[in-house]
């Protein structure tokens, strides 16, 4: 019998690599868990960064959840639906990057976020975006009025 990582009678091991990830060695499995960095996207269509942030999952990907939510900036975006159906995970964490985003100038990203992203969260984490919520739905700018922000936050505010 081998070490407490042996597996298949000693043929691989589970030993560190030499950026501290864990890399299985051996005949046939070669596996290596991501660094939260390589789960940000690197364009629109990087899909595969996405599942390894899954992979990887919360809490160990909270250092790069601004990075993560920049994808979010347009909804049509290939990676914006997998990013936004990853963050949720994140927990109370998420508030204050999501309430510096509803404070930006960014209506399209504001969008983003109120449809793909608010809806599936914890009902207590949206309740820490009220004031924001109140504030997009009553006064918005003309670009929130012009990219629909101030109806998505009504309707976040009175949900059916």
């Amino acid at each position: 019998m081998g070490g407490p990582f042996d597996v298949r009678r000693g043929r691989a091991k589970l030993d560190p690599g030499p950026d501290r990830t864990r890399v299985w060695t051996g005949a046939k499995r070669h596996c290596r868990v991501a660094k939260p960095e390589d789960c940000v996207p690197k364009d629109k269509f990087d899909i595969a960064a996405v599942e390894r942030a899954r992979s990887v999952g919360f809490p160990a990907l909270t250092e790069v959840l601004p990075r993560l939510l920049v994808w979010l900036q347009d909804c049509n975006w290939p990676v914006a639906e997998p990013v936004a159906s990853l963050l949720p995970d994140a927990g109370i964490e998420i508030l204050p990057h999501l309430r510096e985003v509803l404070s930006s100038d960014d209506g399209a990203w504001k969008y983003s976020v109120l449809t793909l992203l608010v809806p599936d969260l914890d009902p207590q984490i949206i309740a820490g975006l009220t004031d924001d919520l109140a504030r997009l739905a009553t006064h918005p700018t003309a670009e929130d009025r012009a990219e629909g922000v101030d109806q998505a936050a009504r309707d976040l505010l009175a949900p059916e």
